[in-house]
């Protein structure tokens, strides 16, 4: 593991990637303190095994960071609300929320933060394999706005599993052309009706947009459900 203790003289230092290091989880509020918060941009901190006391403490450096990236993180879900309540507005480019067993309430906040702009200049928005988000986060999102510069966004769900977009593809095609800058839309092993996907291709037959889906159909009755 890094030494803490250096971090200060490292003045010019934008970005620390501590990924998929279990050590990091248990030293993120020393090493927030010794960050020099307003240069680091980006703090990747995938598959860190946060705590709630890690967790909580990052939140005082994501107001300076362009890219937030806890995905695998299990201790986001249910407690998003402390990570988007720090966001300063127009600052966060990508935000990366794989895999955090995030929640429909998770989901409704994320639609908060929207609507009041503070995620006007988001790019990247990932998040994919958290099937445990009821229909209604879904399609709170869609309908909140504010994401008009966003680019790419993957909704995709874990393999093995399929869950029906019905209940929230409306929201998502009321949603498209509020998106200008879409350039990637991911939806994989979510099952589509043949006109829901009439419909979803006619929404983006003259965008440029990369559109991954499933070209088969799966069953629904396997539904997305948290990791272990």
């Amino acid at each position: 593991m890094f030494s803490v203790q250096v971090l200060p003289s490292l003045t010019a230092l934008t970005e620390l990637d501590v990924s998929s290091n279990k050590e990091a989880g248990g030293v993120i509020q020393p090493l927030v303190s010794a960050l020099p918060l307003t240069q680091v941009k980006h703090l990747p901190l995938s598959s860190c095994s946060l705590s709630e006391e890690s967790f909580t403490a990052l939140a005082l450096a994501v107001p300076y960071l362009r890219s937030v990236d806890v995905s695998w993180c299990k201790v986001v879900g249910g407690r998003l609300a402390l990570l988007l309540d720090a966001l300063q507005p127009s600052v966060i480019l990508e935000l990366r929320l794989s895999s955090c067993e995030l929640s429909t309430d998770d989901l409704h906040h994320l639609a908060a933060v929207c609507r009041r702009g503070c995620l006007s200049s988001l790019r990247l928005l990932d998040l994919s394999y958290n099937g445990s988000v009821g229909d209604d986060g879904w399609s709170a999102l869609f309908a909140a706005g504010g994401l008009g510069s966003l680019e790419d966004v993957d909704l995709s769900l874990r393999p093995l599993t399929s869950a029906c977009c019905s209940a929230w593809l409306p929201a998502l095609l009321r949603a498209l052309p509020r998106l200008p800058a879409l350039t990637r839309l991911a939806v994989q092993r979510w099952t589509f009706g043949s006109q829901d996907r009439q419909q979803l291709n006619h929404c983006l037959r003259k965008r440029n947009v990369l559109l991954e889906w499933d070209t088969t159909h799966h069953k629904p009755a396997n539904q997305e459900s948290p990791e272990e």
